[in-house]
């Protein structure tokens, strides 16, 4: 089993230990089990696994630390975060990879919060985390722009003399990035002693990438793509996309198409829209942008069949999310929901600053709210964005000079792009919104 586990993953050691079952001889023990458990995480395989732990409970072993511990990677790896976290209650014992393996779990499920608790928790505890702990808690904060949790990390790594290894040294890289600190993205990038491609994907120089005989992959062309659109040269990125020798996914169209909408390049955005369309079918997000493209243009027909196809196709549109950290805790907002603690106080704001934007002479673009209501009902709309409900928290709880930033799953409309920079200038606070996932980000 160990030797089919140092390969590329393979079902083999699944198959020899079904074998072994069959046989009843020789008896599976502690390594047997972790081994196989091992192999079920990688595939992953998760029914497979299940029966593994199914074995492990009738054979007794269930109480060791080292098969407990496979059992909670396994769960994680699987991104099955509760049974996970039922197996990490359960252990009387709890080390380092334990508690990593439930932190990475966090991580990767997009349970922020709970993977900085569960963080918290280890260092009560007295369990000092290691490189693989940092990794994952760090990868949590870049998810959610939680910019003053992760300098703390980095100082914290630096304190306890952590071994800045090139997993820990990428993931600082891309929480600094992520979190619109450029600079200081660029400081641990270039002390890094090695860079690998993952390294270069999170600060990306492509002449000197070439230089260095690294081959561009689809993510390096992507930033590309994206360094293209966000300087209005459309035109350059589509011909860039054109001569790719590889065939580009569904990010690369999505900032095209982008692109096209906000310099009104109907034709070339059609264009991009129609290979969109061909990969992902029945991404929602596809559909509103075109048909939002369509209502920029003032193409209500086009809009209209867009928006028929979604329905006709049961596809129905993801609601806005915002977030921002606040004392170490990370707030979420929806579009047009009220179901935050301090709503009240929320909206109050919200009524103070639509009051003050309209009085400095702001017209709201309605045209990017699609929905066949009137134009005030379309102007409130625009105040439930989740993005400003987020800002509105952030002028709330915090004082001048404190950064609001604020991480959201889409794109802003033009309306809050023009109120953003409003709100800068009227409160004199710098508010920074930026979109992030694990292939596109959008700051501004």
């Amino acid at each position: 089993m160990r030797g089919f586990l140092e390969q590329s993953p393979s079902p083999e050691p699944i198959h020899l230990f079904k074998e072994l079952v069959r046989s009843k001889f020789p008896t599976s023990n502690t390594f047997t089990m972790a081994f196989v458990l091992k192999c079920c995480s990688m595939l992953p395989a998760f029914e497979e696994g299940k029966q593994v732990h199914k074995h492990v409970i009738v054979s007794g072993l269930g109480e060791n630390v080292f098969v407990k511990t496979s059992l909670l990677n396994f769960y994680a790896k699987c991104r099955e975060v509760e049974m996970g976290r039922q197996v990490f209650d359960e252990m009387s014992e709890r080390n380092v990879v334990a508690w990593s393996a439930m932190i990475g779990g966090y991580a990767k499920f997009g349970m922020v919060n709970e993977a900085l608790e569960m963080f918290r928790e280890m260092q009560r505890g007295g369990v000092e985390p290691d490189e693989v702990t940092m990794v994952s808690v760090i990868s949590a904060c870049a998810m959610t722009g939680a910019l003053d949790l992760g300098k703390w990390l980095h100082t914290f790594i630096d304190k306890k003399g952590i071994n800045k290894d090139l997993e820990v040294n990428t993931a600082l890289v891309n929480m600094y990035a992520k979190c619109g600190c450029i600079e200081k993205a660029h400081e641990v990038f270039d002390a890094m002693p090695v860079k690998d491609a993952k390294a270069w994907s999170s600060m990306i120089y492509w002449s000197s990438m070439i230089e260095c005989g690294i081959e561009p992959s689809m993510e390096h062309y992507g930033c590309m793509v994206d360094l293209f659109c966000r300087t209005s040269r459309t035109e350059e990125a589509f011909l860039f996309v054109a001569n790719m020798p590889l065939a580009p996914n569904p990010a690369i169209w999505r900032t095209l198409l982008v692109s096209c909408k906000k310099n009104k390049m109907l034709e070339r955005g059609e264009i991009v829209a129609e290979q969109l369309l061909q990969l992902e079918p029945l991404n929602a997000e596809n559909y509103i942008l075109l048909s939002s493209m369509y209502a920029s243009a003032s193409d209500w027909v086009k809009m209209s069949v867009v928006r028929r196809q979604m329905k006709e196709r049961g596809i129905k549109a993801v609601p806005g999310c915002s977030s921002i950290e606040i004392d170490g805790q990370v707030h979420e907002f929806v579009m047009g929901r009220w179901s935050h603690p301090e709503a009240i106080g929320i909206r109050e704001v919200i009524y103070e600053v639509s009051k003050r934007v309209q009085e400095n002479g702001h017209e709201p673009w309605i045209v990017s709210v699609l929905q066949n209501v009137g134009d005030g009902e379309k102007q409130d709309a625009l105040w439930e964005h989740s993005e400003r409900l987020a800002i509105a928290y952030g002028l709330l709880k915090t004082k001048a000079p404190a950064v609001i930033k604020i991480v959201k799953n889409l794109r802003a409309c033009i309306d809050c792009h023009e109120i953003l920079s409003k709100l800068q200038n009227m409160f004199r606070r710098w508010i920074s919104v930026y979109r992030l996932d694990d292939s596109e980000n959008e700051m501004d």
